[in-house]
């Protein structure tokens, strides 16, 4: 975030007064992942909540005085919402933004891993590991299950090892999650928190950099790369030659 900008919860602590908001509008980022933007927010305050409880069958219900507020974000049009001076939407989380370059098919299962990490590092260790069985199809697998689809991509020379080793980390303790055995994921964030970076670092090694790559030799003058092709169809063909009886 700039210098000088506010976050939601400084914008909270600013307006939270025993005596009502100081303004109806205040700037500061949208905590929404997928606004971020800095943006005007229209405030607004529930001062007395009716809560409904239900106990042996019967509905009993009663006042709670409850500091509800929230903020309408101009820009996404989505509002935060505190309890007690308490961020319960979206749900804060320590996750780490995912990658620039990670497909829109995984955003979901990425941003839902990240809202229920604080709460339950083990459901987003099963939410990642799902990531992951999309992700492979889209990297070149076809093969039905998840193990063989990581051995086909890495047969194919598609992903390096270590990016396949991420892979079988974030595959094996995502079924430990669902699962239980011999990893205990209730209350391991270091774990699941790893688990996020390492999900970002399979998208920077298997889409970004080679995105890169091929934008940067698609700037090279084409008889530079018939002559790179060339080159390559006489080593292949040699090394064919080499390999028969």
């Amino acid at each position: 975030m700039q210098e000088g900008l506010l976050s939601a919860d400084e914008a909270l602590e600013r307006e939270h007064r025993p005596d009502g908001f100081g303004e109806y509008s205040t700037a500061f980022v949208c905590p929404f992942p997928d606004c971020r933007v800095y943006a005007n927010h229209d405030w607004g305050k529930l001062t007395h909540a009716t809560v409904t409880v239900e106990n042996f069958g019967r509905d009993n219900r009663y006042m709670e005085d409850l500091d509800i507020r929230c903020a309408k974000c101009l820009s996404c049009r989505r509002e935060t919402i505190w309890i007690d001076q308490k961020m319960v939407r979206p749900a804060s989380s320590d996750a780490p933004a995912r990658a620039a370059d990670m497909p829109s098919d995984i955003h979901e299962e990425y941003d839902e891993a990240a809202a229920i990490f604080n709460l339950s590092p083990r459901g987003s260790a099963a939410l990642l590991r799902l990531a992951v069985q999309k992700l492979l199809p889209i990297l070149g697998a076809s093969k039905r299950d998840i193990n063989d689809q990581i051995g086909e991509l890495v047969g194919a020379g598609t992903i390096s090892r270590r990016v396949s080793d991420a892979l079988d980390t974030l595959r094996v303790i995502g079924n430990e999650a669902v699962h239980p055995g011999t990893i205990i994921l209730n209350d391991d964030r270091a774990t699941a928190l790893g688990l996020f970076r390492l999900l970002n670092f399979i998208i920077e090694k298997a889409i970004t950099e080679p995105k890169h790559a091929d934008d940067l030799f698609a700037k090279l003058p084409q008889g530079k790369k018939d002559g790179i092709e060339t080159r390559n169809a006489h080593a292949t063909k040699q090394n064919s030659q080499a390999l028969q009886p």
